[in-house]
């Protein structure tokens, strides 16, 4: 039951993570994002979405480290990164300069 809870924990918390990255994109159009860092404009959803995400990854790697072990519980993180990362590169790549 927990590897259930933490996979759906994780599911939500990568999704809104992406859609919290989405809206930041949307409000910075003719501005690169930074990879680590604010950018210019932050939307205040955005920002409770982001804390909503964080919560909900805490939580599953908990729930991940009882059944799997925390290495494969970083893994997931790592995983949850990619996303980010190829939101931030594709709205990058779009801004001119």
């Amino acid at each position: 039951m927990e590897l259930f809870l933490g996979v759906l924990a994780w599911c939500a918390g990568t999704g809104l993570f992406a859609v919290s990255l989405q809206w930041l994109s949307r409000a910075n159009p003719g501005e690169k994002l930074p990879f680590i860092g604010h950018p210019t404009r932050t939307p205040g959803g955005a920002w409770a979405l982001t804390a909503l995400a964080i919560i909900l990854l805490i939580m599953s790697f908990f729930m991940w480290s009882e059944v799997v072990g925390r290495n494969w519980a970083l893994v997931a993180y790592v995983i949850t990164l990619l996303p980010a990362v190829a939101i931030i590169a594709r709205h990058n790549r779009g801004v001119p300069g």
